[in-house]
């Protein structure tokens, strides 16, 4: 694997390793993972089904509790840390996308992308217009007053992207964001995403099983046999 110049390091894991129990069974599903982006860089994380991507994803989004190993967002330990200091990481620095848009049906777009921002305090006027510009960028402005049902699965997913940038992450996350899409629409929201990407800088670690779309990014990293292999 290559060595980053530490400059340049934005996500850092450090020997991190994830098993879970089942009754009196132990079942190991990291081990011993290590792996650096830097600022900017958009990585693939692809691997067989069950191997492990998506439990990984969550544990660097703070989602799943680490037990065994480190994270560093900006040269920074974020684990272990308390609930609460997680809750405000996730809150403010990571931005997630699922693969299931998990947008709040009885709110326009607009609003499911306000609703963030204001659990930080912010005012409902100034997060519905960082949610305009959110919508511009995505070409989704025209779309704005428009309810989750009313909008094509492509557009709910560029939607549930733009809500993922709303607190102005440093790091997104994204988990088989394309999964329920056809092929043609997956390009265009990764597209979307790429040129978002370019403009902002921002760190960006994909789940993909599409093989095209992990051919797009900077980097390929393969998750196989509870490890990381780099493409």
């Amino acid at each position: 694997m290559s060595n980053l110049n530490i400059e340049n390091q934005y996500l850092k894991i450090k020997n991190l390793s994830y098993s879970y129990e089942k009754g009196k069974n132990t079942t190991q599903v990291l081990n011993n993972i290590s792996f650096e982006i830097k600022k900017g860089e958009m990585v693939a994380l692809v691997g067989p089904s069950g191997s492990g991507k998506s439990t990984l994803l969550n544990l660097i989004g703070l989602l799943e509790q680490l037990k065994l190993g480190e994270i560093f967002l900006n040269k920074e330990l974020i684990n272990p840390t308390s609930k609460l200091i997680r809750n405000n990481i996730r809150l403010n620095r990571i931005g997630f996308v699922f693969q299931f848009h998990r947008l709040l049906p009885e709110f326009s777009a607009r609003e499911n992308i306000a609703i963030p921002q204001m659990m930080t305090g912010l005012t409902k006027n100034l997060a519905l217009k960082r949610s305009d510009e959110l919508l511009e960028m995505m070409d989704l402005i025209n779309r704005k007053n428009n309810r989750p049902g009313e909008l094509s699965g492509g557009e709910q997913q560029r939607v549930a992207i733009a809500r993922s940038l709303a607190n102005a992450p440093s790091i997104l996350l994204a988990d088989e964001p394309t999964g329920n899409l056809d092929s043609q629409t997956a390009l265009v929201v990764i597209n979307q995403l790429r040129k978002i990407v370019s403009q902002t800088k921002l760190t960006c670690l994909i789940v993909t099983h599409n093989i095209e779309i992990a051919n797009l990014m900077d980097r390929k990293l393969k998750l196989d046999q509870r490890s990381i292999i780099e493409q």
